[in-house]
């Protein structure tokens, strides 16, 4: 009731990574965006999120952050994304000691930070062959997010400008 407005967030990881890798992606890049969020704002805002499965049974997260109406343009917050998804597998351990297992030992965060760049490797060579298909379909390749829109408190119910697809 105290806020009139939120942006709704999909984040769609794409489905080449093992469950468990995405689940932590998702923690990490909640961090990331309540630190940007907190660095613009100068406080943390209230949100509330959902991880589901798609029909492949890859998880995405839906979150509703109140008290903004704003963050960034699509297209910039893909990338943004997409730079996260990067240096978060390019340094898998020392991510998953920092955000999800403060006690992880120094042999475990050793191997996480080798098997991430492998998934980093796999990443880049995903979306390569997504940028050819492109070309050929003429569908752009966004990245990691697939929805962001703002949320408006109308009379006594809250309407989506963009409406999520189904």
């Amino acid at each position: 009731q105290r806020y009139d407005y939120a942006i709704f967030v999909t984040i769609t990881v794409p489905p080449i990574f093992p469950l468990k890798l995405c689940l932590w992606f998702l923690s990490y890049v909640m961090h990331r965006l309540k630190a940007l969020i907190r660095k613009y704002e100068h406080e943390t805002k209230p949100h509330l999120k959902v991880i589901e499965p798609q029909r492949s049974l890859n998880p995405h997260l839906h979150a509703l952050i109140f008290g903004l109406n704003w963050i960034m343009p699509k297209e910039k917050f893909t990338f943004w994304l997409d730079e996260q998804l990067e240096r978060f597998l390019e340094r898998l351990g020392d991510n998953y000691k920092s955000t999800i297992n403060k006690r992880a030992g120094d042999e475990r965060v050793r191997q996480l930070n080798k098997y991430g760049r492998r998934m980093l490797k796999r990443y880049r060579k995903y979306k390569e062959k997504q940028r050819r298909k492109e070309t050929k379909s003429g569908k752009k390749f966004t990245g990691p997010i697939n929805h962001i829109t703002v949320v408006r408190k109308v009379d006594n119910d809250y309407e989506f400008d963009e409406p999520p697809r189904d």
